[in-house]
């Protein structure tokens, strides 16, 4: 069965990994590019999936200074 996966970080990977496991194809995966205040130690979804060959389409976020999504 063919899978469209939304993700990000740490969870993001682990259901990619999981779905592949099953053997679910993820064919694309959306995503959201981390806001540059964020700690990068997490794993990072958008270079898994292009790891993998699978399309990945990411959005990029703005952060207003009260740190909320504009």
């Amino acid at each position: 069965m063919k899978v469209v996966l939304c993700a990000y970080h740490e969870m993001g990977c682990a259901a990619l990994e999981s779905l592949q496991e099953v053997g679910f194809e993820v064919v694309c995966v959306f995503t959201h590019a981390g806001a540059h205040q964020e700690n990068s130690f997490f794993h990072s979804v958008e270079a898994m999936a292009l790891q993998q060959q699978i399309r990945c389409f990411v959005r990029t976020i703005s952060i207003r200074q009260n740190g909320l999504p504009k």
